[in-house]
């Protein structure tokens, strides 16, 4: 007996627009990365994977123009997912080479201590999360 089979079509699976391939596959691959790393560095202190974020996304971005591109990086990213922790380590790096830390801090903290007519002031920045940072008691 010749049993017929029923197929439907069904539309394409549609991918959310905000689905990015690209940084997809780089999370998958740091993920695999950690995976594959060995205990000690998968508990490394919070120093360590700062500064080694931070090489890792200074060597990324050298480059690039664009603070959005510089900003939306993985490894800035992860830095600003290690929370108040880190606050002190970017304060520090500020201290020593005024750079583009502002929205991590801001994302961190919640505040933005400067005049809206330092934007794009680098150092002017810089000093003002400094002052910030003192008045917190932050050691940079």
């Amino acid at each position: 007996m010749t049993t017929l089979m029923t197929t439907r079509e069904t539309a394409p699976t549609r991918i959310p627009l905000a689905f990015n391939e690209a940084i997809y596959d780089e999370i998958i691959g740091r993920v695999q990365n950690h995976l594959s790393a060995p205990a000690s560095r998968q508990q490394e202190s919070a120093p360590d994977k700062f500064a080694r974020l931070a090489d890792e996304w200074r060597s990324a971005t050298l480059l690039l123009s664009s603070t959005t591109q510089k900003i939306s990086h993985p490894a800035y990213l992860a830095i600003i997912g290690m929370g108040a922790p880190v606050v002190p380590l970017i304060l520090r790096e500020l201290k020593r080479r005024p750079g583009h830390w502002s929205p991590a801090l801001t994302a961190i903290t919640g505040v933005v201590p400067y005049a809206p007519s330092q934007r794009g002031d680098l150092r002017a920045i810089a000093r003002a999360w400094l002052e910030w940072g003192q008045v917190h008691g932050f050691d940079a």
